[in-house]
């Protein structure tokens, strides 16, 4: 199958807002795992696998390559649930992490953010984008907001 999956296009962008300002907006590597289960969601008569629901944070610098299966150093918890919309030949995620509520309920909530990823479980599951970028310092009174715009 992997022949296949390097025939598959898939582009995009993820922007990054922190406290509503774009700080960064950086192209994003769809990984072959990714493209794995896109291709079976496509074939798939039953709810497996399952959709893609959640952005996590991690703060590793180190470029995105297309056999990564996880964030180099991802910030334990920090997943947050998804919101999503299909225009065209583009599905665009977007999930926020809110000033005032910290990204780990139980622990200080200063941050150096340097990539994140899509994934399709809380705490696992399979990773179908990730990126990195400049290091964006989120404290406790700051709302971060990624979106993540993916394109065939």
């Amino acid at each position: 199958m992997s022949n296949n999956i390097d025939t598959i296009k898939l582009t995009g962008r993820v922007v990054v807002k922190l406290n509503d300002a774009v700080v960064r907006d950086i192209p994003n590597l769809v990984v072959t795992v990714g493209k794995e289960w896109l291709l079976q969601r496509i074939n798939s008569t039953t709810v497996t696998p399952a959709l893609m629901s959640y952005i996590a944070l991690g703060n590793a610098a180190n470029s995105p390559t297309a056999e990564d299966t996880q964030l180099a150093s991802e910030i334990a918890a920090s997943r947050a649930e998804l919101t999503w919309s299909i225009t065209g030949a583009s599905i665009t995620y977007t999930a926020s992490w809110f000033g005032g509520s910290p990204i780990l309920v139980n622990q200080a909530d200063n941050h150096a953010i340097a990539e994140a990823g899509i994934f399709n479980d809380v705490a696992a599951g399979t990773m179908l984008a990730r990126t990195t970028f400049a290091v964006v310092n989120k404290g406790a009174s700051d709302a971060l907001t990624i979106t993540w715009t993916i394109s065939i």
